[in-house]
């Protein structure tokens, strides 16, 4: 048999906790009907807990520390191991499980962001360091990979599930995320301007992260959902802005273009992209109008 100090080691990793929690975290979801239903057989001798607290809460609590110091002791030591890497993973599900009843929001957006983290480390251990190592990717271009792959999840989440509030929390999710890869990408080549310095393959995913984060702010503006409406016009800004950064990205790719003195002709490739656009429906939409007035 093992020693106890190694038998200990092996309980206290992080995937043993998280799924310990996940479990514990399953079966109060499960029994919180029955607690709301008979509360006397959970709180004892101590009926006010039910006035402050939701049902289970005093288990939730210890499980969420639990869950924080798991995915933090994964994130710093064990990230690059194989077999940890569904620790984030189990603690998003162990919250979400959580946020059916306590603290509903909070929790939703902790379960987000552990599986975008999850996302992130999954990208860099199965796909960037056997495959992408080479090619001068940041680590902020893995954060954004990661993130891509936790807005496609979203996606898939709001074709599943049609309930009204699941969509609009999908959505506004989706939007933080688009969001913080355009800013990230942005940022990025703000601290490093040197173009010269940047491979062909940080371009190329740099401009496909762009345009795909844009492409989640053109969906939340066209959307029928009521608290996005009212903010059509920002979010066609926010897809045009990742759309200006694909474009970009995507002349950039010329090598001569790279250098300061041709780095305004790529520059201008966005503007002329959006005026020839402009142009183009200007005259479409002149075109219908001759058509109904003939009529």
């Amino acid at each position: 048999p093992l020693p106890l100090q190694e038998r200990l080691q092996a309980l206290a990793a992080p995937s043993h906790v998280s799924l310990a929690c996940l479990i514990a975290a399953g079966a109060a979801a499960i029994l919180a009907p029955h607690q709301r239903a008979r509360p006397s057989r959970f709180l004892g001798s101590f009926p006010l807990l039910g006035t402050h607290f939701a049902p289970l809460a005093e288990l939730y609590l210890p499980l969420l520390l639990c869950l924080f110091m798991a995915v933090t002791h994964h994130a710093l030591v064990w990230r690059h191991d194989v077999s940890q890497l569904v620790v984030p993973y189990l603690a998003a599900a162990a919250v979400a499980c959580m946020s059916r009843e306590f603290l509903r929001l909070p929790l939703r957006a902790l379960a987000v962001a552990f599986l975008a983290l999850g996302n992130v480390h999954l990208i860099n251990v199965l796909v960037v360091m056997p495959y992408l190592s080479g090619g001068g990717l940041s680590p902020n271009h893995v954060v954004c990979l990661g993130l891509l792959l936790t807005l496609l999840q979203g996606s898939l989440a709001r074709r599943v599930v049609r309930r009204p509030g699941v969509q609009t929390f999908v959505l506004w999710a989706n939007l933080f995320l688009a969001g913080a890869i355009l800013a990230l990408l942005a940022l990025h080549y703000v601290a490093h301007p040197n173009l010269q310095a940047i491979t062909t393959m940080r371009f190329v995913v740099s401009g496909a992260l762009a345009y795909g984060a844009g492409l989640y702010f053109r969906l939340a503006a066209r959307t029928e959902l009521e608290p996005f409406r009212r903010f059509g016009y920002q979010l066609e800004g926010c897809y045009h802005f990742g759309l200006s950064l694909a474009l970009w990205c995507t002349a950039l790719l010329v090598p001569q273009l790279r250098h300061p003195g041709t780095a305004l002709i790529a520059l201008g490739i966005a503007p002329l992209y959006f005026y020839l656009r402009a142009e183009y429906s200007a005259r479409e939409a002149g075109g219908e109008l001759s058509e109904i007035g003939r009529r």
